[in-house]
């Protein structure tokens, strides 16, 4: 595998990317860092909030948020809003009804997939036969 020139997307500086990262080794260290301080503080205080968190460490609502996301920040009593309703939740992206909704709906949308291309194979099968018919007409 290539190493790929790239821009950092924190800092800007040109790096060379062996498995396709996007940030330099010395902004993604930094990052590791404050995500770290992150985990300690909030382990250390369980009953914190975001505005309090981002204030003692530095760290933005969105590194914050990724990590609820990410589940590393067990223990924690945070929450964000549910990406599609709203409802208050701890990890992921959807709540626990939500997730099953979209599921429901990929597997509805998969279905109708499978079925329109078995009609299809089905409708080009009868095409296919050999009728005996020339297709000039004659």
């Amino acid at each position: 595998m290539a190493a790929k020139l790239r821009n950092c997307i924190s800092c800007g500086k040109i790096f060379s990317s062996l498995y396709g990262e996007k940030m330099c080794p010395s902004c993604k260290e930094a990052q590791d860092r404050l995500e770290n301080s992150v985990i300690d503080y909030v382990r250390d205080h369980p009953k914190t909030r975001i505005p309090e968190i981002v204030k003692e460490t530095g760290a933005n609502d969105l590194i914050i948020r990724r990590l609820m996301e990410a589940g590393r920040l067990v223990g924690a009593n945070l929450n964000f809003p549910c990406k599609k309703c709203g409802k208050p939740i701890t990890r992921g992206q959807f709540c626990d009804a939500c997730a099953k909704e979209i599921e429901a709906e990929v597997q509805n949308v998969s279905d109708k997939a499978a079925a329109a291309r078995a009609a299809a194979e089905r409708g080009r099968g009868m095409h296919s036969k050999d009728t005996g018919k020339r297709g000039d007409g004659k």
